[in-house]
């Protein structure tokens, strides 16, 4: 059902149309989609393009949502979750583990297609964020990918040094490597687990080389598979400043820290491919909500300068509007919403708003039969699917 959905969207003129326009490289403005219609028209997009895309929301829940709906009309690949920080900015919080492994898997990911070899024909990257993500700062590109290593059987390193570069890049030392940014030394074994893998690497040295690289089941230590090449990249999304960098001692920074510690400003914007289209769900929802983190963090800073906790010239944390509109004017983009009455050529005239029946099934099924009789097609999309045929 849902590719009769699509196939029917392909078919309109005013689909094509717009489909032409973004590979032409037009410019684009809001579509006035309503909100149900947004996420089948962009699958269906998607579909057509085959490019990298980025999907901001105003908010956690609605991207939650918005996650939901695509993996239902959409029959690729699922769109990957680039979250927001837990803490709100400039709260001296360290982030959960779920989080950093969330950000810091996508940011290895995207960093990956920058690498000589990197395959051309992988498929696109399709991510969605709330826009407090994408407003929080980063660690800078280029020192994500300076500091990423690929180890391969074979090479060649110090296994101290090689321990320091990971305390560095965030991982914290520990007996048993059990959970992602964690890593081990035992005699001539290192275990680590980088946030963008799905199982731990275990490094077997044969004095300074490479002897094995095996990936492992963190539960019951079990090798899975033997691998010739692993790629290591940050825990964290900054660096630990060299001089607390020892292996074995706990670091005292977070994220909290990472405006202080990278005058770089960097964000997710900064490691999408140039010809990412960035798609905003609602234009007018996003603008507003950014303009409310705004304020609550203005409202946080100066109760933290008041309080002595941070100085007048401590960094800001995050994107404000002004610099956000200057990197999404680097790509295509395209607004779904918000909802409006817009010419009869454009896509949003091919949906209509349906009168509302309040779960009355009947009533429904009613207006249903007077719709076929016309006589027309009809497809009808809803959670009560199979009630709906039981009463038809």
């Amino acid at each position: 059902m849902q590719q009769q959905v699509i196939d029917l969207l392909n078919s309109q003129s005013a689909f094509q149309d717009l489909v032409e326009k973004i590979r032409s490289s037009s410019s684009l403005d809001q579509l006035g989609l309503s909100r149900t219609t947004r996420i089948p028209v962009l699958s269906a997009l998607q579909n057509s393009l085959n490019r990298p895309l980025l999907l901001v929301t105003d908010k956690t829940d609605r991207a939650l949502l918005l996650e939901d709906e695509w993996n239902f009309w959409s029959p690729g690949p699922e769109l990957s979750f680039f979250p927001e920080p837990d803490p709100l900015f400039y709260e001296n919080v360290p982030w959960s583990r779920k989080t950093r492994h969330e950000r810091l898997g996508l940011l290895a990911d995207l960093s990956s297609l920058l690498l000589p070899g990197a395959e051309s024909g992988a498929q696109p990257p399709l991510i969605l964020t709330p826009v407090r993500g994408l407003m929080t700062r980063t660690l800078p590109r280029r020192l994500f990918l300076k500091v990423s290593r690929t180890i391969d059987v074979g090479s060649s390193f110090d296994m101290q040094s090689l321990a320091a570069e990971w305390v560095r890049g965030g991982y914290q030392p520990m007996p048993v490597v059990t959970l992602p940014g964690e890593f081990a030394r035992r005699g001539g074994i290192l275990d680590v687990w980088p946030p963008g893998d799905r199982f731990p690497a275990r490094l077997e040295f044969f004095g300074n080389e490479i002897e094995m690289l095996r990936r492992f089941d963190p539960e019951n230590q079990r090798t899975i598979e033997k691998v010739g090449q692993i790629r290591i990249t940050p825990a964290r999304e900054f660096l630990v400043p060299q001089s607390s960098s020892q292996e074995g001692e706990p670091s005292q920074f977070n994220e909290y820290h990472l405006p202080e510690i990278h005058q770089e400003v960097s964000s997710l914007f900064n490691y999408l491919p140039s010809d990412t289209l960035v798609v905003v769900d609602d234009q007018q929802a996003v603008k507003d909500a950014v303009e409310s983190i705004e304020a609550q963090s203005e409202s946080l800073r100066k109760g933290y300068q008041d309080d002595g906790q941070i100085g007048a010239d401590f960094p800001l944390p995050s994107l404000p509007w002004e610099d956000l509109t200057r990197e999404l004017d680097k790509f295509q983009s395209l607004a779904l919403g918000p909802a409006g009455e817009l010419s009869k050529e454009r896509i949003s005239a091919q949906f209509t708003q349906n009168e509302r029946f309040g779960g009355e099934l009947k009533s429904f099924i009613s207006h249903l039969a007077e719709i076929i009789q016309q006589p027309e097609d009809a497809i009808v999309v809803s959670r009560q699917s199979a009630r709906l045929a039981e009463v038809w």
